[in-house]
């Protein structure tokens, strides 16, 4: 039998934190959960990859900002997501 939805949030949760990653803000991370499950425990977003967290999140994280499912992301794409997503917000504002 595989992992609960709270045992892949928390491994999630840990991934994170043990390789000083954030977590995409814009992700539900229990509905994430649930796609792992869906998809046999293995990455929902790479076919042929192993579990979630994968092991190749590593390494796109380190040269590319963030994993391929932009679940993993470091510090300098939240910047620019966080500057992107304040410039959505005015101009939204502004075509009131």
């Amino acid at each position: 039998m595989g992992k609960s939805i709270d045992e892949i949030v928390r491994d999630i949760k840990q991934f994170a934190k043990d390789h000083k990653f954030e977590i995409h803000p814009g992700r539900d991370l229990k509905q994430w959960a649930t796609l792992v499950i869906h998809e046999g425990y293995h990455c929902p977003c790479k076919p042929g990859r192993s579990g979630c967290p994968c092991d190749e999140a590593l390494d796109e994280v380190k040269n590319g900002n963030c994993c391929s499912c932009r679940l993993f992301v470091n510090q300098d794409y939240l910047k620019e997501y966080r500057r992107l997503l304040g410039e959505r917000r005015l101009r939204g504002t502004r075509a009131r």
